[in-house]
């Protein structure tokens, strides 16, 4: 799920709230995916970037 701030997940929910919002903040979680550029070095990230931080190579 994509959004500008982070959604309410629980631990049963089978999805992955990718949001900005809280900048400097962390937001911990496996179902949060912050996408702040404050925690990414000013950089923009790729959508490969995001599924391998939150999927890892795990699944594959």
């Amino acid at each position: 799920m994509l959004d500008h701030e982070p959604m309410y997940m629980n631990k049963h929910m089978p999805y992955v709230n990718v949001h900005g919002h809280i900048h400097g903040q962390k937001y911990e979680g496996k179902n949060h995916f912050n996408i702040c550029v404050e925690h990414w070095g000013y950089k923009p990230l790729s959508f490969a970037q995001i599924r391998e931080t939150v999927v890892g190579s795990e699944e594959r």
